[in-house]
């Protein structure tokens, strides 16, 4: 990792590996087992996405409960009023790459406290991540940051690609989402998802421990999201705030949410594993079936650039959707896991943090 070089040509006085730090902040990496922070880093990011705190048991969900490892969580703290003033959290995730699986972290979570902003924080709570998953040994980090979160990244030396994810949108019936768009002076209410109390939107997840979950399609130089059976329940079945709902078909599985807006009723497509066992018409039959069983208004997913179920996706009726597109971003730490290009990351919504 070329650091040494990071920031020289700003003169950056805030690089993580600068001697001369402000005084009054200080830089640390989170161990799981302290507990008693959990509450602090939900306080900070509501301050700084201004809206309501996350639930602790969310919190525990998304960052301790993954088989595949705690995440990491580097965060800055203001000594003086002992405040945690930013954050930077990274799931643990795995990736598929020409046969092997490759550990990586996600980076989410990233914010700083808007009283502390523009004091280069953000920088060096990326520099001490990188630096940190180094240290761990993994090699690759990824994230899917929104267009105004991705310079900050591109300064620290990520590649950035535009348009990385994007979003496909099929509306199923047209004039009940022009109504609702009309009635609201043009555009939709507030989604609101299918939480675990309810029954409406779809099957009950099948027993996933039974599921032998297929390799990827053979796709040389690409990316690909890892999937295996404890991941998939921790994903789908075990998260505490949304219900998931899946339809099976020949070995193939679905995956998707269900949400309604005032009256418009919304179904995002997670994941479809094992896609392999079946042909595009198969394919195709599957999203026709999860529309009819949960009276779908609007059917919309989110994959990356080079996903090749965009394809199948735009023969049924499904189009770009712009304003839910994300930058992918990454940060190669070891030569033998090189960056690819924007066409070789093989994403779903599966691979995204929810939030």
């Amino acid at each position: 990792m070329n650091r040494e070089n990071a920031g020289a040509e700003t003169g950056d006085p805030y690089r993580w590996d600068n001697p001369v730090l402000p005084e009054e902040f200080t830089f640390h990496v989170w161990d799981p087992r302290d507990e008693q922070l959990i509450p602090r880093f939900i306080a900070v990011k509501s301050r700084a996405m201004n809206r309501k705190e996350d639930s602790a048991e969310w919190f525990r969900w998304k960052h301790l409960a993954s088989p595949w490892g705690a995440s990491m969580i580097v965060y800055a703290r203001h000594e003086q009023s002992g405040r945690i003033v930013g954050t930077i959290g990274s799931w643990r995730w795995r990736l598929e790459y020409d046969g092997r699986v490759i550990e990586a972290y996600q980076h989410g979570d990233s914010l700083v406290d808007p009283a502390f902003q523009r004091r280069g924080l953000f920088s060096k709570l990326v520099y001490l991540s990188l630096d940190t998953a180094k240290e761990r040994g993994i090699p690759m980090v990824f994230g899917f940051p929104n267009a105004n979160s991705t310079p900050p990244y591109v300064r620290c030396g990520f590649r950035g690609f535009d348009g990385g994810i994007i979003t496909l949108v099929r509306s199923v019936h047209r004039l009940k989402l022009g109504w609702e768009i009309l009635t609201g002076k043009g555009r939709l209410d507030p989604i609101k998802w299918n939480g675990h109390s309810g029954t409406d939107g779809g099957a009950q997840l099948p027993g996933l421990s039974g599921i032998t979950v297929l390799p990827p399609e053979p796709r040389p130089g690409c990316y690909h999201g890892h999937r295996d059976s404890e991941w998939l329940n921790y994903r789908y079945a075990q998260n505490p705030e949304i219900a998931y709902s899946s339809l099976e078909q020949d070995g193939a599985v679905i995956f998707f949410r269900v949400g309604k807006h005032r009256w418009v009723r919304e179904i995002t497509i997670a994941d479809i594993i094992n896609r392999e066992a079946l042909d595009n018409d198969g394919i195709k039959r599957l999203i026709a079936r999860m529309i009819k069983e949960t009276k779908a208004d609007v059917v919309t997913m989110s994959l990356s650039l080079g996903h090749p179920l965009g394809i199948v996706l735009r023969g049924i009726g499904f189009t770009a959707y712009p304003k839910r597109s994300r930058v992918l971003i990454s940060y190669s730490l070891d030569p033998a896991t090189p960056d690819v290009d924007v066409d070789k990351w093989i994403f779903t919504y599966g691979d995204l943090d929810h939030r």
